[in-house]
């Protein structure tokens, strides 16, 4: 799920890089992508059962990328909250995982447990080629609304490589 603000460039990372996640810090690229609609919802809503949900736009892609590392059964050293780590002014564990792939090009991906729903995953693509993930729009639907403007913004793409 997509804040509109960047949804007319799905796989630009922008609002990731601006923003930071569990497993990039702030200022790097990652596109997190969940496996499921439920646990993409409840990783939106983050935890909150009364909350409303902020406006977003859903969307789903093919995937089709070489090296990924299966972290599933790694629960356990990914649980605690990132953000709270950042409080106590701690470098989260997905943070230093980010910083340790860069080393190594040959991982595209990570397959991570969900914060948010036990047994349920997402996949966090840190670096791809053309054609490795590939935005879903058989009837150009995102692409009706956005035109031209619904590619991945290049620039953070040359960092992705």
């Amino acid at each position: 799920m997509h804040n509109p603000v960047w949804a007319w460039s799905p796989l630009s990372t922008e609002g990731a890089v601006r923003a930071g996640g569990r497993f990039n810090p702030k200022g790097s690229p990652a596109l997190y992508l969940s496996l499921k609609p439920e646990t993409c919802i409840a990783e939106i809503a983050g935890g909150a059962s009364t909350r409303l949900l902020d406006p977003m736009t859903l969307c789903s892609y093919h995937v089709d990328i070489n090296g990924v590392l299966d972290l599933r059964l790694y629960y356990q050293e990914f649980s605690s909250g990132w953000r709270l780590e950042l409080l106590k002014k701690k470098q989260p564990l997905g943070w230093v995982l980010y910083q340790a792939i860069q080393q190594r090009p040959e991982v595209k991906a990570l397959l991570v447990p969900s914060y948010q729903m036990v047994g349920e995953y997402n996949l966090v693509a840190i670096r791809w080629q053309d054609g490795e993930i590939t935005l879903y729009d058989p009837d150009g639907r995102l692409a009706a609304v956005y035109g031209d403007q619904l590619t991945i913004n290049h620039e953070i793409k040359k960092g992705l490589k």
